[in-house]
């Protein structure tokens, strides 16, 4: 797996196409675990995928 530029620490994708969320801790100070997350399809058919960084939130779309 290799991280995402510009979301390293945060998130990584593999060869196929599966994007995973890090383990982190939340503002609380709270674990979170690590997860696989859910691809959505794109308007134009195209799978996406809702990533958070710094308070904002981006969807990038995905290619297998």
């Amino acid at each position: 797996m290799k991280y995402i530029p510009g979301y390293e620490g945060l998130y990584s994708v593999t060869p196929d196409g599966k994007v995973w969320s890090e383990e982190r801790t939340d503002l609380f100070g709270r674990k979170v675990d690590g997860k696989w997350l859910r691809l959505s399809p794109h308007t134009k058919g195209y799978l996406q995928v809702t990533l958070f960084s710094n308070g904002t939130r981006r969807s990038h779309r995905v290619h297998r």
